[in-house]
């Protein structure tokens, strides 16, 4: 087999020129995540591309004139305490500042489906060496753990003599989609079918009507439903919730009209008596609906779960369209685990390039934890 040839892509308007290219292979990728597609990523560099000094490292991967493989990262640096700098690469669309957090979960790199070894392979010697410049540290912080990539990645840098940890830090509840409501409803256990209908039979009775679904189908109502979610959001979490944080707006400001486009938005809300009670924002792609961010009214009695009734209803409704799967993202909430039937993992690879720097960061981490273990030996000698 020919060995792939790499480009280094260090400009934003040469990443806008690959855009065809790069939206062909997300298509062709197993891994064909939202925060994957230039339309996540595209805005997400628009959005936070000028702060803490991130440059663009991304490599493409060409079987001739044909992409085969996409690794979208920057470099930036970061500083381990007590006060030792790291050139870090890492997911383009990961690392902001915890209030603007995007959460792009299933971040990695982009593999033509049945070429993940080949990419893999040629990902590790590429930043070996040194195809995308100088670095410390290569940090994939939210990756898929039902792809084949993770491992396979890990086992490309350890083959190139690079230490390679690749550990779960999360996971993302979901629901395999089947035929019928009632054949998910057979699958739950016992007890969470009945606090599912509970929730539907408290909800119905209160609002003296099935819950109904309203969408944001076109660019006129689209205003609408965002001020919706955020007044909804923040009276769940306090404030505007993530709303409140200015360059968060102007990403999905960027996203959702690109993705109403698309047909890849499900942004909407329950009404009651004409009142929004709840709302939600969620991504569509692959046949696969991605819950990503909601907001529901506090003033409602208190055995009216109106947040349980309206994932019943976005379960329901996907099942009606035919979806695949609905996907609660990262993170094991009790509401997600209620309704899941299985977990995915998500998993962090850090690769560390040997080096004096390296070593000296190990060192430390090795202090600071034989430190915090005696302390905690300490407490617990006196606690006696």
């Amino acid at each position: 087999m020919q060995a792939l040839s790499t480009r280094l892509i260090d400009t934003a308007q040469g990443l806008q020129d690959l855009r065809p290219a790069w939206e062909d292979l997300h298509s062709r990728s197993a891994d064909s995540e939202l925060s994957l597609h230039p339309v996540w990523l595209l805005s997400w560099w628009n959005v936070f591309g000028a702060d803490e000094q991130r440059v663009l490292r991304v490599l493409a991967f060409f079987d001739h004139d044909r992409l085969v493989g996409l690794a979208p990262l920057l470099v930036r640096p970061h500083v381990y305490a007590p006060g030792l700098v790291f050139r870090r690469l890492e997911n383009l669309g990961s690392g902001e500042q915890a209030a603007d957090e995007t959460c792009g979960d299933y971040l990695g790199i982009l593999a033509e489906r049945g070429r993940e070894a080949e990419v893999a392979a040629e990902f590790a010697q590429a930043l070996v060496a040194g195809r995308a410049g100088t670095w410390d540290e290569l940090l994939l912080a939210s990756m898929d753990g039902d792809s084949p990539l993770p491992a396979l990645l890990q086992s490309a840098f350890v083959a190139c003599g690079c230490p390679a940890v690749l550990e779960q830090w999360s996971a993302s509840p979901y629901i395999r989609l089947p035929g019928s409501w009632d054949e998910y409803l057979a699958a739950l256990k016992t007890s969470r079918r009945a606090q599912i209908r509970k929730a539907l039979r408290n909800f119905e009775n209160w609002a003296g009507e099935p819950p109904v679904l309203h969408l944001v189908r076109s660019a006129d109502e689209l205003d609408e439903g965002k001020r919706i979610l955020i007044e909804l959001h923040g009276e769940r979490w306090t404030a505007e919730g993530v709303f409140a944080s200015a360059r968060f707006r102007k990403f999905h400001e960027l996203l959702m009209p690109a993705l109403l486009r698309t047909g890849g938005l499900e942004l909407g809300w329950i009404s009651v008596r004409g009142a929004p009670v709840a709302a939600f924002y969620n991504f569509v792609g692959d046949n696969k609906v991605s819950f990503y961010q909601g907001g529901r009214r506090l003033d409602t009695p208190a055995d009216v779960q109106v947040g349980m009734a309206m994932h019943a209803c976005l379960i329901r409704s996907a099942i009606e369209a035919g979806r695949r799967e609905y996907d609660f993202l990262a993170g094991v909430a009790q509401y997600k685990t209620s309704f899941a039937l299985a977990t995915r993992p998500i998993l962090r690879l850090r690769v560390a390039r040997p080096s004096m720097r390296e070593r000296a960061r190990a060192g430390l981490a090795n202090m600071v934890n034989g430190a915090k273990a005696m302390r905690d030996q300490a407490r617990g000698l006196l606690s006696r």
